[in-house]
Parts: C-alpha cells; structure tokens; sequence
C-alpha cells in the first residue's frame, strides 16, 4: 500500500498488507503473527513492535479496534 493514514477507513486486507510491507521494511522492529481465526476462517494478526534501542521497561500497549499491537 502507498499511502496510509489515520483519518480514512480502510478494508481489513488493505490494514494486512500494509502491516505485512511494514515488516518487510522493518524485519527488526516489526513482527506479525497469527493469533487466531476469524468467524470466517481469517487470520487474525498480531503486530509486535520492537524498538532495539531502548531497555525493556516492562510495559506494553495494544490497540484492541480490530488489530493488536503490543510495544
């Protein structure tokens, strides 16, 4: 996907592949994973998050509006 932002809605396919080019791009700070499957048989991805630079603060988010992301 080109573009992205926050202000659109966008089909759960498009969220997919521009998670899966992200990684891509970023093998070190982005990891995506199946969870699980949807009522009609989709993977439901996790998207991890990994900054190298920092220290582990223990602590970690997610956004839980149909993606999961944990930092």
């Amino acid at each position: 996907m080109d573009t992205f932002d926050w202000q659109n809605y966008y089909k759960i396919d498009d969220i997919y592949k521009w998670l899966k080019d992200l990684a891509m791009a970023f093998p070190n700070e982005v990891v995506l994973e199946s969870i699980g499957k949807t009522y009609e048989n989709r993977d439901i991805l996790a998207c991890t998050l990994k900054n190298l630079q920092t220290r582990n603060c223990g602590r970690s988010r997610t956004h839980t509006n149909g993606i999961l992301c944990q930092l």
